[in-house]
């Protein structure tokens, strides 16, 4: 079993990338783990697992906190710092700054901290003339605040979320300063505060049910469930043909109940070989099945998002 899960792990990470739910809770257990690789000094696991959030943070299923973003980014620059990646740790730093002005830095963070003293001011970012390009009631959100117009601090990445006029998310992606995508923006003009967020809490309550194109998550492919229940059985299989063997080494002096006739030895052995080789047969067949399934079924790599 866990030879088939580690060859079909893969295969799923990558067709199910942007398909899985993603919440607030994983981004708060991911930013725990970096926090303790990075008190630890192991700056390269911690931007190794902040890399990966932050690859799938356009995925969320909801409205990402501020408080949790600033969390996110405070570890990022101090990471980046640890690993001599400058550019990095300004960037990340920057956000922290823009997005928490009093923002109290951690005693870890006086490297980032005298960066950001030597790094050129920040300055704002506008689309002209431009307006955001949503349906009727829908938002616009920068790292988890409502957005009316295009603008954004430049010089540091920002993590925009669309929601429809119900408060269902549409869609999320990765930006640098105020480059927002063409099709988002559209004739000039601001839009109203949606009556699904509640600005006092910073959160949104969905209205209605979702749009039916939003992406689900795909079931698992028929040929890999018939090939995980082979891997089981066979498992079961070579319990069996080990119980078998004990009982056909069995030794007369210790126990009244082992077979003593040629027999029931014979018969014994092969039992034993039978279940064996039943056992190789079945996780083989497994195995294969559930490798032609992935193969068969998943339609490529799919990645919603702008990065």
């Amino acid at each position: 079993m866990t030879l088939l899960l580690t060859i079909l792990a893969p295969a799923f990470g990558q067709e199910q990338m942007c398909d899985a739910i993603y919440t607030v809770s994983d981004l708060r257990g991911a930013i725990r783990e970096a926090a303790g690789l990075v008190e630890a000094g192991r700056g390269d696991r911690a931007s190794d697992v902040l890399g990966r959030t932050r690859d799938v943070l356009h995925c969320m299923n909801e409205l990402v906190p501020t408080e949790d973003l600033v969390a996110f980014a405070e570890t990022r620059a101090i990471a980046s710092f640890l690993v001599q990646e400058a550019d990095d740790a300004v960037r990340w730093g920057r956000l922290v700054e823009v997005l928490e002005p009093e923002h109290t830095w951690p005693e870890t963070a006086g490297g980032v901290q005298m960066l950001l003293e030597d790094a050129d001011d920040v300055r704002m970012s506008t689309a002209d003339g431009k307006g955001f390009l949503v349906e009727k009631g829908g938002s616009v959100f920068l790292d988890g605040k409502f957005l009316p117009e295009p603008s954004a601090w430049a010089g540091m990445p920002h993590l925009v979320q669309v929601f429809n006029g119900k408060g269902h998310l549409l869609k999320g992606h990765w930006q640098d300063g105020g480059a927002f995508p063409e099709e988002l923006l559209g004739p000039a003009g601001a839009l109203s505060e949606p009556r699904y967020f509640d600005a006092a809490t910073s959160t949104i309550t969905p209205r209605g049910k979702p749009p039916s194109d939003l992406p689900k998550r795909d079931p698992i492919p028929k040929l890999v469930l018939v090939g995980g229940g082979l891997v089981v059985v066979s498992g079961a299989l070579y319990t069996l043909a080990g119980i078998s063997h004990a009982r056909f080494a069995c030794d007369v002096r210790e126990k009244d109940t082992c077979p003593t006739t040629s027999e029931e030895l014979t018969s014994l052995r092969t039992r034993t070989n039978l279940l064996v080789l039943g056992a190789g047969v079945t996780f083989a067949s497994g195995v294969g099945l559930g490798v032609t399934g992935v193969l068969t079924d998943a339609p490529g790599l799919r990645v919603s998002g702008r990065f």
